[in-house]
């Protein structure tokens, strides 16, 4: 059974054609040496979160160790343990298209991952300290759900859950900026549990001493998943590593993001360490800027490009990639052989994002569950075209609504750029005049004579950062390019000098054959 609706979370499900970014970015971060950092960057909706999960997966991550899963797809549990399991490991590598490395996997077998989102725990007010509760709270589900534990495994477990448990401790005093009776207590129990003097620990800086405790702590949290899930005569590999996703930052208050991007760099970039962030660059750069605020846009950029020592961009959906997924959720409801014509029309007509591909589908077949069933193309493009004017353009659809008597007008407006009258009563002359400049303001971007002269636009940009200035062009872009299809398909299917159907304006649900009149 073809899915019917698709929610905006994440997914393993390959829609878009950007899976393969994902399988590569588990790649990268098996291959890079440690202490390294990545970005995925994307804009919102672009399905960063998806690229990152993917390559949780692939890497073995399970859902199950996080303690705020938003839970995948039904049956896409099934699909998360295929991608883990050691058996089907070189038949997925086959199937995805990359070359299966036993060493790789290997490396991938010890080095466990762990998934975190500040934006859940942006309240807090030292945000490393959610990030190092969700470590060893992760840890712990981990260990809980393990089956093959050696003997000398738990040892290792205990001294990881202490080691995290004094870092958390170590952590409140490096948000109070002084020496505290914590951090003393803290270097006792580094020294208890690594069962050998640590006397040169005290002549360290706090942030120093933590930067030890969670390098050691990671250290043995690697020897106990090794030792945990060792098969028989299997070695130790020397670059194993501690793999931390780090999502919706680019969601967070800007001091958070600051904070964060900064105490991750000072004190928890080990040797054994690997970090990836899902963000979007320009919410990230705005949120610096008003947080320093003087720093240029070039500084602000700079700093960013320190942090990380590569970029994954997420690519564009390709067209062959969002035709399909259209033509599925369209033959899923119903829309019959003309389901391939009307994708191609939405695909011209939609920003090539996949949040609000999915969004606008979504609602479409959810709305054409209103309107009796029929075979007929020139209805079909014409409940589309509503569709979208419904909710691109709700003021226009408004009047539309409200004054069916308008249509000629607005369809002559966008469809030739001419004003034709209304019959009297519905309209006096300078309520028409009204309603053509409304229009005219509202399409401006595809009408020949715009109403902003180009020293007001010039003057916009010049206030913009250079990533806003980006952003604000390309939605005029993707906005232009919408609105031309939607005037070429209102010439050819919308006949002139006809009412709109009253069906496309009225939804009601179809009648039962017994309600019929």
């Amino acid at each position: 059974m073809k899915q019917r609706y698709h929610h905006d979370h994440w997914t393993l499900h390959d829609h878009f054609g950007i899976g393969r970014v994902g399988d590569q970015l588990a790649r990268l971060l098996l291959e890079v040496p440690p202490p390294f950092a990545v970005r995925v960057t994307g804009k919102w909706g672009s399905g960063k979160t998806s690229v990152l999960k993917r390559a949780f997966a692939t890497l073995g991550g399970s859902p199950v160790s996080q303690t705020m899963p938003l839970g995948p797809e039904k049956g896409e549990d099934e699909t998360w343990r295929k991608y883990i399991a050691d058996g089907q490991y070189k038949q997925l590598c086959e199937e995805w298209g990359i070359k299966y490395d036993p060493e790789l996997f290997k490396r991938a077998r010890q080095s466990p991952c762990v998934w975190f989102s500040p934006w859940q725990h942006q309240s807090a007010d030292f945000p490393l300290i959610p990030l190092l509760l969700e470590i060893r709270n992760q840890f712990t589900a981990w260990t809980k759900t393990k089956t093959r534990v050696s003997e000398n495994w738990r040892p290792f477990a205990l001294a990881t859950a202490t080691l995290l448990e004094r870092g958390i401790d170590m952590a409140l005093t490096l948000k109070n900026t002084r020496t505290t009776k914590v951090a003393s207590g803290t270097t006792n129990a580094v020294t208890e549990a690594w069962q050998q003097g640590a006397s040169k620990l005290l002549d360290l800086s706090d942030g120093q001493r933590f930067h030890l405790l969670f390098e050691d702590a990671v250290s043995q949290l690697l020897e106990g998943h090794y030792r945990a899930t060792k098969k028989r005569g299997e070695k130790a590999i020397e670059d194993r590593r501690l793999i931390i996703f780090i999502d919706d930052l680019d969601r967070c208050e800007e001091t958070v993001v600051k904070d964060l991007l900064e105490f991750i760099k000072l004190y928890l970039s080990t040797h054994n360490c690997v970090f990836v962030f899902g963000i979007d660059d320009t919410a990230v750069l705005n949120a610096l800027s008003r947080v320093w605020d003087g720093r240029s846009e070039v500084e602000n950029r700079e700093y960013l490009e320190k942090l990380f020592q590569a970029t994954v961009p997420v690519p564009k959906p390709g067209h062959s990639e969002v035709c399909r997924f259209l033509i599925d959720q369209l033959e899923a409801h119903d829309f019959g052989d003309h389901s391939k014509q009307l994708a191609v029309f939405l695909e011209r007509l939609l920003e090539p994002n996949p949040r609000k591909i999915k969004n606008f589908t979504n609602s479409l077949c959810a709305t054409w569950a209103l309107t009796p069933k029929t075979d007929n193309l020139i209805f079909c493009v014409q409940f589309l075209v509503c569709h979208y004017l419904r909710l691109f353009h709700a003021p226009v659809w408004r009047l539309v609504e409200r004054v069916p008597e308008l249509w000629p007008m607005v369809h002559d407006m966008l469809a030739n750029q001419n004003l034709r009258s209304v019959s009297s009563g519905v309209l006096s002359t300078p309520q028409q005049d009204l309603v053509k400049i409304m229009l005219e303001r509202r399409f401006a971007h595809v009408f020949k004579n715009t109403t902003r002269s180009d020293s007001e636009t010039t003057e916009m940009y010049l206030n913009m950062t250079m990533d806003q200035a980006v952003d604000h062009m390309l939605e005029n872009i993707d906005q232009k390019r919408s609105d031309e299809q939607l005037r070429i398909l209102l010439k050819e299917f919308f006949p002139e000098n006809e009412p709109l159907n009253p069906i496309l304006v009225n939804l009601r649900p179809p009648l039962e054959p017994e309600d019929a009149p």
